[in-house]
C-alpha cells in the first residue's frame, strides 16, 4: 500500500522521507523544509508542524506544512527522483526545543570561550610584555658584563705591565744586593778540602796554609777565621766528611788576600795531608770568597760554558767572566739572564755523584777545559 505525505499528499516515492515521532506520519524532506545534510541531526527527535501547532505556545500560523511545489503541478512516481536544494532564506525553518536548547547551549559556550579567549590574550599581552622587560634587563647585563669583561682585562694588562716592571726592579735590587755582598767579601779567601780534625785551631791551620804556598801570613793579617756549613762527626769526635767545610778567611788588607790567591795557582799539588796529618788526603784550593748567588751563577756559567766550546771561566775580584778562546772579547755574568743570553737557557742538574758540591767544587778560580 502506498503511503502519502502528510505535507503535500503525494505518493512517497524512494526519496529520502522524515517521520513525525509523536504521530509517526511521514513527510518529504522539501515538504517539511529540511535539507539533506540536516536530516540526520534532526530525524531522531523532529516533530511535524502539526503536532508542533498543537502545542499550547501561542500563534501557530507560521506552523503549517507548505508543499515545497506550486498545487497545479502533480508529482509522477515514476519520474527521476528530485534534486534536493536548500530552502530559501525567506522560507520557515521549524526548530524543536531540544534544537533550541541545544542550540542555546552552543551559544553559552561560544560565549565562555569567547570570554575565555580574551582572558588567555590579555595574559598572553602580559607574558609579552614581561618577556620584553626581562630581555630588555639580560640586554642590559650583558652591556654590563661586557663592560666589566673590558676593566678587568685592562686591569689585567695594566698589572701584567707593573708586574714585569716589579720583577725588573727586583732583579736590579737582587743584583744590587748581590753585588754589595760581595763588595764587603772583597778582602776575604775561601779555603777548601783540608781536613777538619778534633779540637782544631783553624788560624794555625791557615797560617801554616799560607806557609806551605810560600806566603808570609802574620797573625796580624787575619780580621777573623773559621769554618762555615754543618758538619758530620764520626765516632772518633772529628768531622771525617767527603768533603769537609771549607774555612773562610777574613784579611785586614786586599792586596794579602791577592797574594794568598796569587801564590796558590802555582801550589795546584797542595794537599791536606801537607797541612793536618789527621784526615784524608785531598787537594787544597785556595779562592775568592763568593756569595751564594754568585757561586751558584759561577757553576751554572762553568757547566754551560763547557758544553758550548768556551776555553775560559774564571772568577776576578768577584767578578764572573767568560772567554771563548785566547784573544777574544771577555764576557762578564752577572745574572741568570746574561747566561741565557750567551750560553742558552738550559742549565743540565749536576749528578749526586758528579763530585763536591758547588760550594766545595774545585777550581774556583780560573779554569780552563
Amino acid at each position: 500500500m502506498d503511503s502519502f505525505c502528510g505535507g503535500c499528499n503525494e505518493t512517497l516515492t524512494d526519496l529520502q522521507t522524515i517521520k513525525c515521532t509523536s504521530c509517526n506520519e511521514e513527510f518529504h524532506l522539501q515538504c517539511v523544509n529540511i535539507v539533506q545534510n540536516d536530516f540526520p541531526y534532526v530525524a531522531a527527535k523532529w516533530i511535524c508542524p502539526t503536532c508542533t501547532g498543537k502545542l499550547p505556545r501561542g500563534d501557530n500560523t507560521n506552523k503549517s506544512v507548505r508543499p515545497s511545489l506550486p498545487s497545479d503541478e502533480s508529482i509522477n512516481v515514476n519520474s527521476q527522483p528530485r534534486s534536493f536544494k536548500r530552502a530559501n532564506s525567506d522560507s520557515p525553518i521549524f526548530i524543536s526545543d531540544n534544537d533550541t536548547n541545544a542550540l542555546n547551549s552552543l551559544t553559552r559556550e561560544i560565549r565562555l570561550m569567547r570570554h575565555d579567549m580574551s582572558q588567555i590574550k590579555t595574559q598572553l599581552n602580559e607574558l609579552t610584555t614581561s618577556i620584553k622587560t626581562c630581555n630588555s634587563r639580560l640586554d642590559s647585563y650583558d652591556d654590563r658584563i661586557t663592560q666589566s669583561e673590558n676593566k678587568i682585562i685592562a686591569l689585567e694588562t695594566q698589572a701584567n705591565k707593573h708586574i714585569l716592571e716589579l720583577n725588573d726592579t727586583i732583579s736590579q735590587l737582587r743584583d744590587q744586593l748581590n753585588a754589595q755582598a760581595q763588595e764587603a767579601m772583597s778582602n776575604e779567601i775561601e779555603i777548601m778540602g783540608i781536613s777538619e780534625p778534633k779540637n782544631e785551631n783553624v788560624k794555625h791551620t791557615v797560617l801554616l796554609t799560607a806557609a806551605k804556598i810560600g806566603v808570609d801570613l802574620k797573625d796580624d793579617d787575619v780580621d777573623w777565621v773559621s769554618r762555615i756549613g754543618i758538619g758530620h762527626k764520626s765516632a772518633t769526635g772529628d768531622f771525617s766528611a767527603k768533603f769537609p767545610r771549607p774555612i773562610i778567611v777574613r784579611l785586614l788588607r786586599r792586596n794579602k788576600r791577592d797574594e794568598l790567591i796569587k801564590a796558590a795557582k802555582t801550589r795546584k799539588n797542595l794537599d791536606s795531608k801537607d797541612i793536618v796529618s789527621e784526615g784524608p788526603t785531598g787537594r787544597v784550593f785556595i779562592n775568592e770568597h763568593l756569595t751564594k748567588q754568585n757561586r751558584r751563577l759561577f757553576r751554572d756559567a762553568r757547566t754551560k760554558a763547557q758544553g758550548k766550546g768556551f776555553k775560559f771561566c774564571w772568577i776576578r775580584n768577584g767578578q764572573i767572566l767568560l772567554r771563548k778562546k785566547e784573544g777574544m772579547a771577555t764576557i762578564r755574568i752577572q745574572n741568570m739572564a746574561d747566561i741565557h743570553d750567551h750560553l742558552g737557557p738550559d742549565i743540565p742538574e749536576p749528578s749526586p755523584d758528579s763530585g763536591p758540591p758547588p760550594n766545595t767544587s774545585p777550581g774556583s778560580g780560573t779554569v780552563q777545559f
